[in-house]
Parts: C-alpha cells; sequence; structure tokens
C-alpha cells in the first residue's frame, strides 16, 4: 500500500546546472540496516526488521500499527536509514519512546508527519550520527526544533526543511554556528527566512552546493545573485520535496563568499 512520491528528476537553476541522481531514500527490499516505510506500512516493520525478507501479513487499524512500530525497537541496533514521510500510523509520542533504540540511524526522513519540536530534540539527543535529514512539510517545527537539532547532530551534511512556515532566521544562524560539514540546505518556501540567514550559511560553509531558497519571498534576487556567483543552486524545481538528496554532492574546493 505504499504510496509513491516520486516525480520527474530535479532541474536546478543556480551555479551547478545538472543534478545526477543517487538517491539514498529510493524504495528497495527491506533489510536490518536499511529499512524503508511508506505511508501505511508501519505494520509491517517488525517481521521485516527481524528477517530482512519483507513485508509481514498486512495488519488494520492505527493501534496495530504502532504496536508493531514499537516493537521493532528490539531490532534496531544496526538500522541506518529510516523512512517516515507522510507517515500517520506512528505518533509523536511513539517516537520518543523508541529513540533510545535508534542511536545508530544516520539518515532520516520524517517529511510532513506532523513532528513536534519536543520529539525532534528527543530523537536528536540519541540520533547524534545523523547525516541526512529532512523534516519538509513540518508546519509544528520551529526555530526551537531546528536549534535543538543542529546543537545535537553537529554532522549533518544534508538539511530540508522545505516549507516549514514557522522557522526563520534564528534557525539559519543555529545551523550556521553548529554544523561542521553542510552541503546542502533547504528552506524553499520559508517565509521567514531573509538575506541576513542565508548569507550566514554562505559564509560560514564556503564549499556548500545547494542553499534551495526557491520562493522565499524575503530572500532578495541579489542575494540569489550572490549565490549563483559562488556556484551554489540556489533553486531547485521540481515537485518532489526530497530532491534535496538526489543531488550527488561532491566536495569542490571553497571560495570565498562577501
Amino acid at each position: 500500500r505504499s504510496r509513491s512520491l516520486s516525480r520527474n528528476n530535479a532541474s536546478c537553476s543556480g551555479g551547478v546546472t545538472s543534478c545526477d541522481v543517487d538517491d539514498p531514500l529510493a524504495a528497495r527490499p527491506l533489510s536490518a540496516t536499511d529499512l524503508q516505510l511508506a505511508d501505511g506500512d508501519a505494520a509491517t516493520i517488525a517481521a521485516a526488521v527481524a528477517t530482512g525478507v519483507g513485508p509481514a501479513a498486512e495488519q488494520d487499524g492505527e493501534a496495530a500499527s504502532e504496536r508493531q512500530a514499537l516493537a521493532t525497537a528490539v531490532y534496531t541496533s544496526s538500522l541506518r536509514q529510516l523512512d517516515l514521510r507522510f507517515c500517520k500510523g506512528v505518533r509523536n509520542y511513539s517516537l520518543q519512546r523508541l529513540a533510545p533504540r535508534l542511536a545508530s540511524i544516520n539518515v532520516l526522513n520524517l517529511a510532513g508527519g506532523l513532528r513536534t519540536d519536543i520529539t525532534i530534540a528527543k530523537l536528536s539527543q540519541h540520533m547524534t550520527d545523523l547525516r541526512r535529514v529532512s523534516l519538509a512539510w513540518t508546519s509544528n517545527l520551529t526555530d526551537f526544533g531546528v536549534s535543538e537539532l543542529v546543537q545535537r547532530c553537529k554532522g549533518i551534511e544534508a538539511l530540508d526543511l522545505t516549507y516549514c512556515m514557522q522557522i526563520e532566521d534564528t534557525s539559519m544562524l543555529a545551523i550556521a554556528h553548529n554544523l561542521h560539514s553542510l552541503a546542502a540546505l533547504s528552506v524553499a518556501y520559508c517565509a521567514g527566512v531573509t538575506d541576513i540567514g542565508v548569507r550566514e550559511v554562505a559564509t560560514r560553509f564556503p564549499g556548500i552546493q545547494i542553499i534551495n531558497v526557491a520562493k522565499c519571498l524575503r530572500v532578495t534576487d541579489r542575494m540569489r545573485k550572490h549565490l549563483a556567483q559562488g556556484n551554489v543552486v540556489y533553486a531547485c524545481d521540481s515537485f518532489d520535496p526530497f530532491s534535496i538528496y538526489r543531488n550527488r554532492l561532491q566536495p569542490r574546493a571553497k571560495k570565498a563568499m562577501y
């Protein structure tokens, strides 16, 4: 019953003109070290992780789905990727209870799941090895949740905050002053983000490849031109909210941005 969210490949404008599709979140067979979930699939987690051979028998109802999700706690010591995008069957409280067993996660996708600041803070206490994170379409997320995440997970390389309408430059400053190796950031459709926050991130990470500010009404054309001059992608035009993960990020020479 998984719901396909893929769209056409992202076309990018800015300093980088092409995107090499190599999506680590693409669907593939479930295993103990690589688990993919889609809306309605929470009921299959426990048996899939335990056996590594695919979905278990389907069980109906949110309660059953959540019980099965909680049951995975004993199997998650080697889990590396967790995709709960738009999954309504797992509540914030359940994620908080599972957090201590998810310390091995380095790719986390919670897009569109109505996650709260407290949930993000609780997860970040344990998932300190996170490298790629999507919280896109998380309407409840504020600057507090973003700050808690980046203060504890300093190794994040790609962060998708697309359509997180409550975040502002406070989040951008927290990102700039806490992360060590950021290569891609999306704050598309975030009306509270301005030139001040974008400039701070661009200055702190002179080798950054993507700062997606598409439809950010308070980011000026002058700033977009500034990013393009630094060979930074400033807009990825795609309906796929996770297109930030479809760019193969290659190291490039650092260039000072003023």
